[in-house]
């Protein structure tokens, strides 16, 4: 049957220091997680989804406002929006896409 939306999420704990610090192959993880999952969920789903139907991916402020330190997560979510943008010219108006953005969060 047919979809009526799709909302992909990846939270958990992003690699975080100085750029020559971090271990490269955490950012990757991240970047496979967040971005790479979502776009795998988009390229099966999207295309399923009935007329009228959306996609909402979760990002993060960090892109547009990025911290110190913080550049895995920055460039990750500038990722997923940009793949948000695509897909919104790529299937809208007949699916709506969006992303989310929330501002940091005392977890």
């Amino acid at each position: 049957g047919e979809w009526d939306g799709l909302v992909f999420s990846a939270a958990g704990r992003a690699p975080h220091g100085p750029i020559d610090k971090l271990d490269t192959s955490l950012t990757k993880e991240l970047m496979d997680i967040k971005f790479w999952g979502a776009y795998h969920c988009a390229k099966h789903i999207v295309p399923k989804l009935r007329d009228g139907g959306a996609c909402v991916f979760v990002s993060g402020v960090l892109n547009r406002r990025p911290g110190i330190n913080c550049s895995p997560l920055a460039c990750t979510n500038g990722a997923l929006e940009g793949l948000t943008r695509s897909l919104a010219l790529e299937f809208g108006p007949r699916i709506r896409v969006n992303c989310m953005s929330p501002g940091i969060c005392d977890t």
